[in-house]
């Protein structure tokens, strides 16, 4: 699933601050693709864990990866727009 930034800071309107990290070994990333940091490398983020990346741009995989990815931190004052994989209950939506 990607993930566009849509909105950044909310208070002053800066643009976001890009990091740069190297991605794990014999990974690869995506524009957009939400990331963590593990044993420091990204890494894809699961079902299971909080994504703390959001990838500027698209890697391949590496043996030995030696690739600087440029990503976004993600906090509470940014708006990102995805696309949903499964089925929405019309429902649900807003509450």
């Amino acid at each position: 699933m990607s993930f566009k930034l849509v909105k950044h800071d909310i208070y002053t309107g800066n643009p976001p601050l890009v990091y740069q990290y190297k991605m794990t070994d014999n990974e690869a990333a995506t524009l957009g693709e939400a990331l963590i940091v593990s044993s420091g490398r990204l890494t894809a983020a699961t079902g299971s864990n909080v994504p703390e990346w959001i990838a500027g741009a698209s890697v391949a995989a590496a043996t030995a990866s030696t690739t600087i990815v440029p990503v976004y931190h993600v906090n509470e004052e940014q708006v990102f727009k995805t696309t949903s994989t499964g089925s929405i209950v019309a429902t649900a939506i807003g509450n």
